[in-house]
């Protein structure tokens, strides 16, 4: 049987806190929610740049 060499109780290493595992969590989480608040103001961009092809229901008499 042959000696492992290191430490025999690395897996058992330093182990996160709660706190810093909800943090790392909620950073994402803000991140994500950045990200698609930036793609949506943008797409409202385009749509108010884009010319208008469709006429307005209202405007429309039939």
């Amino acid at each position: 049987m042959k000696k492992s060499s290191g430490h025999p109780f690395t897996k058992f290493g330093v182990k996160k806190s709660n706190a810093a595992i909800k943090e790392q969590f909620r950073q994402e989480k803000r991140k994500v929610k950045k990200e698609r608040e930036a793609f949506f103001e943008q797409k409202k961009a385009a749509e108010r740049s884009a010319p208008a092809g469709k006429p307005a229901a209202a405007d429309v008499k039939g």
